[in-house]
């Protein structure tokens, strides 16, 4: 039975990208957004484990924390605290609280998911890195409805899912995240598909990330320039769900 993990976060974007990357290694997601949700769900879900930010609307993660102490029920469930605030003194009262890890923002996924599964004492010696570990994705483009279209689909077959909405916001999360692929939009805000693009082929580290254009773009020019630029396919809007994941099947094989 897969292990469940109470994200409680009000940065939607955050939990969305913890639950994405959680999700896609097999465990299953509770979210709340203020401090009364968490202790709620914690109650009516029983999770087998809390992420739980410390500034959150409705109280806050200390106050959560201390109203979970006061049950039986909750007390027993391992936290997580992560803040973007950390500070020696937090750090040091969330641990008498009990909390069994503190984790500062912003964080690398690989590293909080190392310390999600020591803290459901998972991968023990010898062990290693879990036998699956699913491939990310960058899904980048300004209409969320295409991202979140993306992600469900994607998530269904194995992979992991980031979003983002800006060109800007494309190259932090890569930067960040350093996917396997990148589904890129031209048309974004901020800056456009096609500098992004040229700034990733430019990097050495990322050089190699296959990207794939998504856009409504479909002159003879718009397609030669983004395969000009390092893109390794190119398809148009709109789209046929199961080509374009066909060609992610393809690219992202061992």
């Amino acid at each position: 039975m897969a292990k469940k993990i109470l994200i409680a976060d009000d940065d939607k974007q955050i939990s969305s990208l913890l639950a994405s990357r959680l999700k896609a290694n097999k465990y299953e997601i509770v979210v709340a957004y203020d401090a009364v949700q968490a202790v709620a769900k914690a109650i009516s879900e029983k999770p087998d484990l809390i992420l739980l930010d410390i500034r959150m609307p409705a109280g806050g993660g200390i106050s959560a924390m201390d109203h979970l102490g006061k049950s039986a029920d909750t007390a027993v469930i391992p936290v997580i605290v992560i803040t973007a605030y950390p500070s020696p003194e937090i750090q040091q009262k969330v641990n008498e609280m009990g909390a069994v890890d503190f984790i500062a923002k912003p964080f690398e996924a690989e590293d909080m998911l190392a310390r999600i599964r020591r803290a459901l004492n998972e991968g023990g010696p010898g062990k290693g890195k879990s036998e699956f570990i699913a491939k990310k994705i960058l899904v980048v483009d300004d209409e969320p409805n295409i991202v979140e279209l993306l992600q469900s689909r994607l998530e269904k077959n194995g992979y992991s899912v980031i979003g983002a909405y800006d060109g800007q916001a494309a190259l932090d999360r890569t930067y960040q995240e350093k996917p396997d692929l990148i589904i890129l939009d031209i048309m974004l805000p901020k800056i456009d598909g096609y500098h992004v693009c040229q700034t990733l082929r430019s990097d050495k580290k990322f050089k190699a990330i296959p990207i794939i254009m998504l856009t409504a773009r479909t002159l003879a020019q718009d397609i030669k320039m983004g395969m000009d630029l390092g893109a390794v396919s190119y398809v148009q809007k709109p789209f046929n769900p199961d080509v374009l994941l066909g060609i992610i099947q393809g690219l992202l094989k061992d």
